[in-house]
């Protein structure tokens, strides 16, 4: 992941937990067009945020995988440790995938209804 999408995720998820301690205000919950524009800011980035913090568990296993690997002296345990970092590795391409997805902008006419004809 590069440094620059790693920081506006960080981002992110900052301004998540800001948008959690908004929404529990009373204050907030009072005024309703600022509870909406809230609530709508919250659904669109907690799947992004979810994910996120799933990648960084992952990454983290990753790591922690690697160093048990490195000071490992019994073969066998060795080579099941090579499959479980290959199986993380590719749990972490996945995640990041799904993060990749997640960041896409979306369509301002997403929110919009639609008619369909059929003739």
């Amino acid at each position: 992941m590069t440094p620059n999408i790693q920081k506006k995720l960080e981002m992110m998820k900052a301004r998540l937990a800001d948008i959690q301690a908004t929404l529990s205000q009373p204050e907030c919950i009072q005024d309703q067009q600022l509870f909406q524009k809230h609530s709508k800011t919250f659904a669109e980035l907690d799947p992004i945020v979810s994910a996120y913090n799933q990648w960084l568990t992952l990454q983290a296993q990753h790591e922690e995988l690697q160093v048990m690997q490195a000071e490992e002296k019994d073969a066998e345990m060795a080579q099941m440790m090579v499959v479980e970092l290959k199986d993380l590795s590719t749990q972490l391409d996945a995640q990041l995938h799904a993060i990749h997805v997640l960041l896409l902008p979306k369509d301002p006419n997403d929110g919009r209804s639609a008619y369909l004809e059929i003739r």
